[in-house]
């Protein structure tokens, strides 16, 4: 869930806001009603309350693991990797 905040109350609760980022949310503050930063979780962190995303990810994580590594690439096209 993405909710705007204003500068003031993100430098008020920041803590408060970093918490919310670690449950997936995402933050938008604004100065003056404009836009000027996004607070989101590291790719990874954080914790991951989809159970079908975690499922995915953890399948992701397993073929980049098994992929036959030549110079740092992989060899497989993206068609391959879509029907694994």
């Amino acid at each position: 869930m993405r909710y705007t905040i204003g500068l003031r109350e993100a430098h008020r609760h920041l803590a408060k806001h970093i918490r919310a980022v670690e449950e997936g949310h995402e933050v938008v503050i604004t100065r003056r009603g404009q836009p000027v930063a996004r607070l989101a979780a590291e790719f990874g962190a954080g914790k991951i309350r989809d159970a079908k995303w975690r499922a995915a990810y953890e399948r992701m994580l397993q073929l980049m693991a098994d992929a036959p590594l030549t110079g740092g690439e992989i060899h497989w096209t993206r068609d391959e990797i879509y029907d694994r």
